[in-house]
């Protein structure tokens, strides 16, 4: 009987140092694969991040050769219609420049309005800021008299 539960005991001992070693690495390979889904994750943000800048910069110039190529045409449009009819040119040359010197006129008589109306030109009245009464007591205080 003393062999059986040496055996017994030979068996249970070998049985729990295995299921602490698999225990072990259970927990050992639970933390790796939840450490892999955080990195995994990580890098699926950075991706993510980093395909949204690449989207935004090609929206970005696209626009910009979306402008540049209109400024071109309206460049090459006017080109060509000077080239087909000049005496229109002058006369639409002639018709801007005019409306930037009426536009010059209307801003100079849009600040003189605002400068006629402002509060310094008008004229100030002497009494209406009374004097402190401790600038009287200075004054009396100078003057040789007593407060």
């Amino acid at each position: 009987m003393e062999k059986v539960n040496r055996r017994f005991v030979a068996v249970s001992a070998i049985l729990l140092v295995t299921l602490v070693n698999y225990t072990i690495y259970l927990t050992s390979e639970n933390s790796r694969l939840t450490h892999m889904v955080q990195l995994s994750d990580t890098r699926s943000d950075i991706n993510q991040e980093w395909a949204n800048e690449i989207t935004h910069v090609m929206i970005n110039k696209l626009n910009d050769n979306h402008e540049e190529g209109m400024r071109s045409q309206g460049r090459m449009e006017g080109i060509v219609d000077y080239l087909t009819k000049p005496e229109d040119y002058q006369s639409v040359w002639h018709e801007g420049y005019q409306r930037g010197l009426n536009q010059s006129e209307e801003m100079a008589r849009i600040e003189k309005e605002e400068d006629d109306n402002a509060p310094f030109d008008r004229p100030i009245k002497p009494n209406v800021i009374k004097k402190p009464d401790f600038d009287k007591k200075i004054e009396k205080t100078q003057a040789g008299g007593s407060e």
